[in-house]
């Protein structure tokens, strides 16, 4: 009996040795550390489109981040991470549309990419995995501001077959702003929330995902109350100094 309860405290003494160890509740031994990162990002929208959502289909593809983080170190296992970066995004959209009175089938498909600064205000949580190795967990706002126009090229096909017509078809293709009032652009500002997680390694090299959901509507059709917000990921690498 005596063996028994001298093996389960020495686990229980293991197990608050290993707990202390995974969160470092001590004060911070740096104030502020400072960090580099690049990496891919995926953006889509999510959407409500009133008359066309089911006409109306929207793909992920990729652009480019890099940028600069601080982490300003409350305890060692908690920091306040605010960041600026330049990102690059882009999406791809197809719209069909039918007019049946005129016997007529548009599609327009678009190729989107817009850059833009983006500012995450992070709290950030620090796990030791082990002695070189730490779990980093993520989650705040960010605030994202549009630079310059932006494009949006749109390929569009018109198949007509009229009663008692000459059927026709034409394909055209042209490009506007991604910026602006217009019934087919969007606003500039966004902001959302972003979440994340990363590994850090020796201290230094960092490998990190992040999600963002926008909670503001970017459409700048009002007209028909569009409803769009952006999404996307980001996958980087970095190193902190």
């Amino acid at each position: 009996m005596k063996k028994l309860l001298l093996s389960l405290c020495m686990i229980g003494v293991a197990t608050t040795a290993s707990a202390a160890d995974f969160v470092d509740t001590e004060s911070a031994d740096n104030i502020i550390d400072f960090g580099v990162r690049v990496g891919i990002t995926s953006s889509n929208l999510s959407t409500d489109i009133p008359g066309q959502g089911d006409n109306c289909t929207y793909s992920w593809k990729s652009g480019f981040s890099t940028g600069v983080v601080l982490d300003l170190n409350i305890r060692n296992f908690f920091s306040i991470r605010p960041g600026f970066f330049i990102e690059n995004r882009s999406y791809n959209y197809t719209l069909i549309d039918h007019n049946a009175a005129h016997q007529q089938l548009s599609t327009d498909m678009g190729h989107t990419r817009r850059t833009a600064f983006n500012v995450p205000v992070l709290a950030a949580f620090h796990f030791n995995i082990s002695n070189t190795v730490k779990w980093d967990v993520m989650a705040g706002a960010y605030f994202n501001f549009g630079v310059g126009d932006g494009k949006d090229e749109v390929e569009r096909i018109v198949v007509a077959a009229p009663n008692n017509e000459p059927s026709s078809y034409s394909y055209s293709k042209s490009e506007r702003d991604y910026f602006g009032d217009g019934e087919m652009q969007h606003r500039s500002f966004d902001c959302g929330l972003q979440i994340g997680t990363g590994i850090e390694v020796m201290d230094h090299y960092v490998f990190e995902i992040t999600y963002q959901r926008g909670l503001r509507n970017t459409s700048a059709n009002h007209y028909y109350n569009w409803e769009m917000h952006n999404k996307g990921w980001t996958f980087s690498i970095g190193y902190n100094f």
